[in-house]
Order: C-alpha cells, then sequence, then structure tokens
C-alpha cells in the first residue's frame, strides 16, 4: 500500500472554479442485471441517457455515463428495476470555460494588470 501511495502525483496547484465559469461533469460506470428479455429496454435506457454500454454478458451489461449529478442519478434511478450489481462513480471534475488556462503564465499575467 506504501508503494502504491509513493507513486500518486503531487497535487501542484488548486483553483476554485465559479459554477457558471466551469464545465462541470461526473463519470459513472453501472454494472446492470440483464437478460435476454430486459436488455433491450437496458439498451433503450441507456441511449435517453446518451450513455454508452462497454460490455455486455448473458446476465450483465455495463454501462459507461458521464454528465452531471441530477442526469447521473435519473439515470440510476431508471435502472434501479433491473439490479444494479456494481456501481463505481466518480466525484465532480471540472475545468474552466474558455481559452483560460490555469497553466498558461501568458495569462495569468493578464489577471494582474487588470
Amino acid at each position: 500500500m506504501t508503494k502504491q501511495l509513493n507513486k500518486l502525483v503531487n497535487v501542484l496547484k488548486i483553483v476554485e472554479l465559479e459554477p457558471s465559469a466551469a464545465i462541470q461533469r461526473e463519470l459513472v460506470l453501472v454494472k446492470v442485471r440483464a437478460d435476454n428479455e430486459t436488455r433491450s429496454q437496458i439498451v433503450e435506457i441507456v441511449q435517453l441517457f446518451r450513455a454508452k454500454t462497454v460490455d455486455v454478458s448473458p446476465e450483465a451489461v455495463t454501462i459507461e455515463a458521464t454528465g452531471s449529478s441530477d442526469k447521473l442519478d435519473a439515470m440510476l434511478k431508471m435502472l434501479e428495476q433491473f439490479g444494479v450489481k456494481e456501481l463505481v462513480q466518480s466525484g465532480t471534475i471540472a475545468i474552466g470555460r474558455g481559452a483560460r488556462s490555469i497553466t498558461d503564465r501568458s495569462l495569468r499575467s493578464l489577471d494582474r494588470s487588470a
């Protein structure tokens, strides 16, 4: 465990972004029970939420979806009826809108003169 922790990338900078000035997303991977009768219903839900089917087996379908937490919660609620076997969900990640970058020094120098 210690060796793995030593391999983690150090945090270099943290920037708090205003929700209106950022693009925010979450990622979810969910494994849902599926058989020949329910698989087509699950695929319809996946398409409705613009998610992706990333793995199919005789007993389950694995789905990848990104979006707001509200969107993902709504999709998961619709999938609950089939039986969620496994779920992995990231926290919210974000990046600022537009050309500005937290690593672009020329843009940061403009901020100081304003």
